[in-house]
């Protein structure tokens, strides 16, 4: 798989397995890539926030808030503004000739 479809897997249908896929590409290891994602987060000032997982599975010590989160959203729009816009409203993303359809429901109540 392409990093663009690694991408895509993870934005629009949650993929947890491409999530781990791009950690230990970019780092070798999923624990590794979490200590960066963790030093990111506190270099964006995300203070109530620490990752466990490249994938945000369920973990009690895997935590954050909706001010950190809009903090993280507004470092990628700013620092990405083009590049992956297209992700966030892709209805659907079909890789191996399997459809999988985006899990944010809000894409389909509003046809703008």
């Amino acid at each position: 798989m392409t990093v663009d479809e690694l991408i895509r897997g993870v934005v629009v249908q949650s993929g947890n397995d491409a999530a781990v896929a791009l950690a230990e590409a970019v780092a070798g290891s999923e624990e590794v890539f979490v200590q960066m994602m963790n030093r990111e987060a506190e270099r964006l000032g995300m203070k109530s926030t620490r990752f466990t997982s490249a994938s945000g599975l369920p973990d009690p010590q895997h935590y954050s808030t909706a001010r950190d989160l809009y903090a993280l959203t507004a470092a990628l729009i700013r620092d990405f503004p083009a590049e992956y816009a297209q992700y966030y409203s892709q209805k659907e993303y079909r890789y191996n000739n399997i459809a999988q359809p985006n899990r944010n429901r809000l894409l389909w109540l509003d046809p703008s």
